[in-house]
């Protein structure tokens, strides 16, 4: 399995955010995401598992809710460098 990493700096944005917040919190992970696969990986082909790690301070966050605006700003097709 192919190892694609990449690091977005920034307050991830909720599912539940503001639409302009989504497409621009998107358009950071898909920038962020883009080039980081060999051309020759065939990633329809292979398994996908997504790790995110996020620090922060603060606890009472809604974790679940910034998952789905981070995969959905992963073009898959453009991870390929």
């Amino acid at each position: 399995m192919a190892i694609a990493e990449f690091i977005v700096s920034g307050t991830p944005i909720s599912a539940q955010g503001k639409p302009p917040s989504k497409t621009r919190w998107k358009a950071k992970v898909a920038a962020a995401a883009s080039g980081t696969l060999a051309a020759d990986h065939a990633l329809v082909a292979d398994p996908v598992r997504v790790t995110i790690v996020y620090f922060c301070v603060f606890t009472d966050l809604d974790l679940d809710n910034i998952i789905k605006p981070i995969l959905d700003g992963i073009e898959w097709r453009d991870l390929h460098r």
